[in-house]
């Protein structure tokens, strides 16, 4: 094997290797710089849980990408396609990373403020559903499909789901009002304007419900 011969091969292997280290190094860098500016809080700890393996996973697929066409065993219809399997890859990735970050600040919240742990469940899929979705439109905007008409059909389609359940989307809001606004807790006593009154015994996202007086 000529040194020539050698180098072609090694190349490859250096950009590879070169790439995961950079996502080790950042990993780290990022680990002390979120650890120092949250203070090892929860929400520092929800966000270094989500991304450290992730930047490492980024920078392998990088990695990949990068030092297959420096190889000559891959043939030139599969390496023209690796750009953009590899941003398909990293949008996946970072999707998930989002989706993790939500999911772990809301629980979070919901357990340092009971009241909202019944909207964690509907929050956190609502949180899903939007992410993903964004990550579907950059995905087929990679891939070279116009999104456009997706785009606005969705909005349709949003408008005409938003008009059918306006009244169960009013209640929605409504509740999430009561409960991160609080201007009731479980225990007060209330009086409604129907004339009913008692204690509140649960605040939901779907309605509050009230023990009332045996008198009533």
């Amino acid at each position: 094997m000529t040194i020539e011969e050698l180098w072609q091969l090694l190349v490859p292997i250096l950009i590879f290797v070169g790439f995961v280290a950079a996502g080790y190094i950042l990993r780290f860098v990022l680990t002390v710089f979120i650890s120092k500016l949250t203070q090892k809080t929860r929400s520092g700890d929800v966000i270094l849980g989500a991304i450290r393996t992730p930047i490492v996973v980024i920078f392998l697929v990088v990695g990949v990408a990068a030092a297959l066409p420096r190889t000559t065993f891959v043939p030139a219809q599969i390496e023209r396609y690796l750009p953009v399997i590899a941003s398909v890859a990293i949008i996946l990735i970072a999707a998930v990373v989002v989706v993790r970050i939500i999911k772990g600040i809301l629980e979070y919240y919901g357990q340092t403020r009971p009241s909202m742990k019944t909207l964690v469940p509907i929050l956190s899929k609502i949180g899903n559903i939007l992410v993903y979705f964004i990550a579907l439109i950059l995905i087929l905007n990679t891939l070279g499909i116009n999104v456009t008409a997706l785009v606005a059909g969705m909005g349709i389609v949003g408008i005409a789901v938003a008009f059918a359940l306006q009244e169960t989307l009013s209640q929605f809001f409504a509740g999430m009002y009561i409960i991160m606004d609080r201007p009731i807790r479980v225990g007060d006593y209330i009086r409604l304007e129907s004339g009913q009154e008692g204690y509140v015994i649960d605040i939901g996202w779907r309605g509050t419900k009230i023990r009332e007086l045996p008198n009533n």
